[in-house]
C-alpha cells in the first residue's frame, strides 16, 4: 500500500493575501493542488487530514473547487477528515455533502476513527472531537476516551492520523500548542499506541522523527516562510518521503538594514515591512513588498488605578489623550439623561 497524507487545505473563496497580488493567488493556489494530485500518481489512497474546508458555511464555488480538486485523483481511495473548521459541535460537519453523492471512492470521516487497512497494514485516522461529541465534560476527557479507543486487540496501527494538538510542537507563530485552550495529546501516548504519529490542525511542518507534523499547504500568514509539503508513505518499506509543494512565502522584516533588503532580491513571494521611519525599497527586490510605517509611540504612560468608575476612567483617559476632562464628563453625562 501507498499513501499520500495531506495537511490542512482550507478551501475557501479568496486566498489570504490574495489582495496584495494580481491573481488573487489562484494560479499559486492551483499549482499546489496539482502538486498534491501528481504526488498521489502511485498511491492507492489519499487521506486529507482535516479542514479541508475553511468554514462551515461555503458558498457553492468553494464546494465546487473542492469537487473539481478531488476529481482530479480519478477513482483512486479518498478519506476526508473532519477538521475544527468545517465541524461544529452538534456533530455535524460541512463534508457531510460528500455522503450524498454516488459513484464516488469518497469518504468522510467526522465522527469516529475509521481504520484503513491493507495486506496487514493498518492507518487509523482521528478527526478532530469536542467534548460535546464523546459526552465528556473536559479536554482531558477527550484525549482519554480517544486513547481508549485506539487500544485495539490487533495492536498498534502503522500510522495514525489526527486532526488534534500535539503537546510539545509550535505554530507557526511561534506559539506552543500546551498552551491551547483545547484538547492536546502527549507525543510519547501516542507513539505507545502507533508506530508512526502524523499530526495536522498546526500549520507548521516539523518532523521528530515517528512523530511528524503535516502542516497545512499553503502559507497564509505573514511570516510563514517554511515549504509546505505532503507526505507519502510506503507500507512495504515504511518509508515516509517528504514532497515539497510549490507556493510563495510569506516574509515579514522590521526596520531592514539595506543588506536584508538587498537579500531579499528575486524573492518569490510577499514581504511586508514593517518601519518606524520612511523606508525606500529599491525596485525589483521582490514579487510584492508591502511597506508599513508604524512611527514610534510618544503616547503617555498610564498608570491603572482600582478606581474603575466612569468618572476616573475618563479622568485617566483625558490626560493620557491630553483632551479637557470636563468636555468627557458632560458627554457622558448626556449618555446617562
Amino acid at each position: 500500500m501507498k499513501a499520500l497524507f495531506v495537511g490542512d487545505m482550507h478551501f475557501r473563496q479568496t486566498w489570504h493575501h490574495g489582495q496584495d497580488f494580481e491573481d488573487g493567488r489562484r494560479d499559486e493556489r492551483l499549482q499546489i493542488e496539482d502538486a498534491i494530485v501528481a504526488a498521489a500518481e502511485p498511491c492507492d489512497v489519499v487521506i486529507l487530514g482535516g479542514d479541508v474546508l475553511d468554514a462551515r458555511d461555503n458558498p457553492s464555488s468553494v464546494i465546487k473547487s473542492l469537487v473539481h480538486f478531488l476529481e482530479k485523483f480519478g477513482d483512486k481511495k479518498i478519506y476526508l477528515m473532519g477538521g475544527n473548521h468545517d465541524s461544529d459541535t452538534s456533530g455535524k460537519c460541512a463534508l457531510d455533502f460528500i455522503r450524498e453523492l454516488s459513484n464516488k471512492n469518497w469518504e468522510v470521516v467526522h465522527d469516529d476513527i475509521i481504520g484503513h487497512a491493507d495486506h496487514g497494514k493498518r492507518i487509523a485516522m482521528i478527526p478532530y472531537f469536542r467534548r460535546q461529541q464523546l459526552g465528556v465534560e473536559t479536554d482531558e476527557g477527550v484525549v482519554h476516551a480517544i486513547m481508549q479507543r485506539l487500544d485495539s486487540p490487533m495492536g498498534p496501527p502503522d500510522v495514525v492520523i489526527l486532526h488534534h494538538a500535539i503537546a510539545g510542537t509550535k505554530t507557526a507563530t511561534g506559539m506552543m500548542t500546551d498552551t491551547f485552550q483545547e484538547p492536546a495529546f502527549a507525543a510519547e501516548d501516542l507513539l505507545k499506541r502507533a508506530k508512526r504519529v502524523l499530526g495536522c490542525h498546526i500549520h507548521l511542518p516539523a518532523d521528530h522523527g515517528r512523530l511528524q507534523i503535516v502542516g497545512s499547504v499553503m502559507n497564509q500568514d505573514v511570516g510563514e516562510t517554511e515549504d509546505k509539503r505532503v507526505l507519502r508513505w510506503d507500507s512495504t518499506t515504511d518509508e515516509m518521503e517528504s514532497i515539497v509543494l510549490p507556493g510563495r512565502k510569506l516574509m515579514k522584516l522590521v526596520n531592514p538594514t539595506a543588506k536584508q533588503l538587498a537579500g531579499i532580491k528575486d524573492y518569490n513571494g510577499l514581504v511586508k515591512i514593517v518601519s518606524d521611519g520612511p523606508i525606500e525599497v529599491p525596485p525589483g527586490l521582490a514579487e510584492k513588498v508591502i511597506v508599513v510605517e508604524m512611527p514610534k509611540s510618544d503616547r503617555k504612560k498610564v498608570t491603572m488605578t482600582d478606581d474603575f468608575s466612569p468618572q476616573n476612567l475618563l479622568k485617566i483617559y483625558a490626560e493620557a489623550r491630553d483632551v479637557p476632562l470636563d468636555k468627557l464628563l458632560k458627554g457622558w453625562a448626556l449618555i446617562n439623561e
